[in-house]
Order: structure tokens, then C-alpha cells, then sequence
């Protein structure tokens, strides 16, 4: 299966979920010390919570890999002799090269 393939058999699987706890959210009773209004109120806004719990995550994990980014020293080496070799193509070919 591809990846959004699998993606979207769960957004489906989560999305019939919660349409039938919407739809039976007088019957449900997640703590006994919750009032039925909050019960009511976190079914109905539990996508928004999904989604920004999501968010929230991605946001995290982006500022943790900008957090340990290391120098590579091996990849800039290596892009430096890139760089070489195009002018020098870029010689061959006749194509004036911008000078910084």
C-alpha cells in the first residue's frame, strides 16, 4: 500500500469513529466525574484537538532538528567540487559566469 493510501484508510476508520460518537454522544460516559456538557463539548470538538495536537508535534519536531543541525563539513567539501565542476563546464559550454 502506498503511504497516503494507508493515510487515508485511517482518516476514515478515525473520522466513522468519531461521526458514531457524535452520534451517540448522550449514551457515552467517559468519566464519571465529567459533566455530560464537557463530554459533549470534547466529542464534538475532538478533530480540532487532533489537529492541533498534529500541529503542535510537527512544530516540535521541526525546531528539534533546527536545535541539533550539525555542520557537514564532508557534504560542503563536496559541494565546493560541484560548484568547480559546473564553471568548468559552464566554461566549456561559452556561458559567462557570474563572479560574486
Amino acid at each position: 500500500m502506498l503511504r497516503h493510501h494507508v493515510f487515508l484508510t485511517r482518516a476514515a476508520v478515525c473520522i466513522a469513529v468519531w461521526y458514531q460518537a457524535l452520534k451517540k454522544q448522550d449514551d457515552i460516559v467517559i468519566l464519571p466525574l465529567i459533566s455530560k456538557e464537557y463530554t459533549t463539548i470534547l466529542i464534538q470538538y475532538l478533530p480540532v484537538w487532533i489537529l492541533m495536537t498534529i500541529a503542535i508535534y510537527a512544530l516540535i519536531t521541526i525546531l528539534y532538528g533546527l536545535a541539533t543541525l550539525e555542520n557537514c563539513p564532508e557534504a560542503k567539501k563536496d559541494l565546493e567540487k560541484e560548484i568547480l565542476e559546473a564553471k568548468a563546464e559552464m566554461g566549456k559550454r561559452e556561458i559567462p559566469i557570474q563572479k560574486n
